[in-house]
């Protein structure tokens, strides 16, 4: 059976919600910010294991998961009260208009078609509603070891040395704001939104974290076991412990309504 990398992430759900790092506060409060006031419903475009979903059902918020993936669904529907989730792609999803008052989608938005996902997001968001497209990704120098880490990639996954996403996630932000303005039913708001953060982590850990990106999935088994075993084996030698350098950003755009 072929394996497509929109589709690995099931294989490592409940690894994913382990080690897959979450989004800091201000990011929420950036997007709480631009929402209607009383803003009550969330949804979750891509949920995966609902590492934003939880964040927005913590502030009070019913959220609607929508995930394609059921391994994936099934621990976002544990994350929190107030999450549903509905199995599918957000493209096949059937939201009843004026549905929502915030739409977002972390980490997600890459992995869906803007041409269909646009329209029916301009219908399921309510008047002022919003849409926010977050993100984590690896700043310049996002890891501490990565020139140590090289020969294992070299060894392992020779394919990844120079391509790998988890230090070289290729940032499509000007693309994806470029898309949502031309698709004439969405007016961004202000520039994109930012915060900078970092994220230690033991060997253990970031050899758990690479195993739940789809370029990592998308390896021979045994390949990536070698790779994890051996990028652990570094780690260790220079310390224990590795340091990530995170940007969180977030784009906001609100529906435009038609007149009359």
């Amino acid at each position: 059976m072929t394996r497509e990398r929109r589709t690995v992430f099931g294989e490592a759900a409940a690894l994913y919600d382990w080690r897959r790092p979450t989004y800091p506060p201000e990011a929420v409060d950036h997007i709480l910010a631009a929402a209607p006031i009383g803003a009550t419903d969330v949804i979750d475009i891509g949920c995966g294991t609902g590492k934003a979903s939880v964040l927005f059902a913590e502030r009070g918020l019913r959220v609607v998961g929508v995930e394609p993936d059921p391994a994936m669904a099934a621990v976002a529907a544990t994350a929190a009260a107030r999450i549903d989730v509905a199995v599918t792609e957000f493209e096949h999803w059937d939201g009843p208009p004026d549905s929502a008052d915030i739409a977002v989608a972390a980490q997600s938005w890459h992995w869906i078609d803007p041409a269909a996902a646009l329209p029916k997001l301009a219908r399921v968001l309510r008047p002022d509603g919003v849409l926010a497209v977050m993100a984590n990704t690896p700043r310049d120098g996002g890891l501490d070891l990565h020139d140590a880490l090289d020969p294992v990639y070299a060894e392992f996954a020779p394919e990844l040395l120079k391509e790998s996403v988890v230090t070289r996630w290729p940032v499509q932000n000007d693309e994806q704001r470029r898309t949502i303005a031309e698709s004439g039913l969405f007016d961004l708001l202000g520039d994109e939104w930012h915060h900078d953060w970092e994220d230690r982590l033991s060997a253990q850990a970031y050899a758990e974290l690479i195993q739940t990106h789809s370029d990592h999935r998308m390896l021979d088994p045994d390949a990536l076991a070698r790779l994890a075993a051996g990028v652990g084996r570094v780690i260790d030698e220079h310390g224990g412990v590795v340091t990530m350098l995170y940007r969180t950003t977030v784009t906001l755009a609100r529906p435009r309504r038609s007149e009359g």
